[in-house]
């Protein structure tokens, strides 16, 4: 006899089930276990009922152990569906916005460190050497660097937190949800104080740190024309401990996802969207690695006792630091299907415009003659 529907295990006390318990029903389209008290599920419970297309069960996050039944009850549970890691669309919009909004408020504080710098450099135009000291040691110069500071490591921070979620997203994609909405906002508050306790901690004792930053005049603590003047251990620890340690675990989070993606493309429709959001994210990440590193680069060679030019400090801070921040917008709004759909129809529409104008430019015989002359002539 081949057994086809089981409904009679409903309503047992099942706690346990072995991982071959159904080996001997591979031809099981229709199971139901609603009721049971069941404390887990062997990962390859169903490894034999490939034909299984109806599931019952108590919970919902047992449905993630059988991707072929296209039919699992409950179909949710309030977080996750058949269909969707985050079911409800508001909670899929929320955390996003309150990732982009956070590293958006980063690049913000970027530009206002820039915005710091460039005032003073036009209002004390022509004579700073005058007013050098006083703009070193004054609260907008410490402002600015502490801004600057902050704004640098809440993203990174961040970054590495973005990496961490697509890894566990994809990677493990019937796992409950390691991110959702209360713990964003949990995560990046907590991302937000560290960046803030980086950045104001060198200003609780200068004994320690010194004039932390005050050593030169664009108020950005890189330590790179006194390398070892009050306080560069600090230094030291935010570029190369902190930024060094997410920047590698980063690195090899994105290795992870290019291990898995295609397997995730395979096993699921969601794999796509998935991909397309990791595509955009790992662009923001490639970014943020080629303004990061250099700077790396540069302050070890520094340490080493290497001369590096003069005007290096300056173009690493105005220019190779906020370039990161000045990518990011453009990265939300290119890599998106929705901005490249309407650049092809741009496109498209500038061809057939270029096409319609050639033909306008036919000399008035020629133009009238194409309407009387057969098309095979033509």
């Amino acid at each position: 006899m081949i057994v086809t529907r089981v409904r009679f295990l409903a309503h047992n006390n099942i706690s346990h089930v072995d991982n071959d318990a159904l080996e001997p029903t591979k031809r099981l389209v229709e199971l139901d276990l609603q009721d049971n008290k069941l404390r887990g599920l062997p990962p390859d419970t169903f490894q034999y009922n490939s034909k299984l297309t109806k599931l019952y069960f108590k919970e919902h996050r047992y449905c993630r152990y059988a991707p072929m039944a296209d039919q699992c009850l409950p179909k949710e549970d309030g977080i996750s569906s058949m269909t969707n890691l985050l079911q409800h669309r508001v909670h899929r919009i929320f955390i996003w916005i309150i990732i982009i909004i956070t590293i958006g408020a980063a690049d913000m504080m970027t530009g206002m460190f820039l915005i710091v710098i460039a005032t003073y450099d036009n209002i004390l135009r022509d004579e700073y050497n005058r007013h050098a000291l006083w703009w070193i040691n004054s609260w907008a110069c410490t402002a600015a660097g502490a801004l600057g500071v902050m704004a640098a490591e809440v993203s990174v921070l961040i970054l590495a937190f973005i990496a961490f979620e697509r890894y566990m997203s994809i990677t493990f994609p019937f796992k409950p949800p390691l991110v959702n909405y209360s713990r964003a906002r949990i995560i990046l508050s907590s991302i937000w104080i560290i960046g803030c306790l980086i950045a104001t901690l060198p200003l609780t004792s200068e004994r320690l740190f010194g004039r932390f930053y005050s050593t030169n005049g664009v108020c950005y603590p890189l330590f790179l024309d006194a390398p070892f003047a009050s306080g560069w251990q600090y230094s030291c620890f935010v570029l190369l401990g902190i930024n060094c340690v997410a920047l590698v675990l980063v690195f090899f989070f994105y290795l992870g996802l290019f291990r898995s993606l295609h397997r995730v493309r395979l096993m699921s429709t969601i794999g796509a969207a998935r991909t397309s959001l990791t595509r955009r994210l790992m662009a923001i990440v490639f970014v943020y690695f080629l303004c990061l590193v250099p700077i790396i680069v540069t302050k070890i060679v520094v340490i080493c006792g290497q001369h590096l030019p003069k005007n290096l400090y300056a173009w690493l801070t105005i220019f190779v630091l906020p370039v990161n921040s000045a990518f990011n917008p453009l990265v939300y709004t290119i890599f998106t299907p929705y901005f490249c759909r309407q650049v092809r129809y741009y496109v498209k529409r500038r061809r057939e415009s270029s096409t319609s104008l050639t033909l306008s430019c036919k000399s008035p015989i020629a133009y009238h003659l194409s309407y009387y002359i057969p098309t095979d002539v033509r």
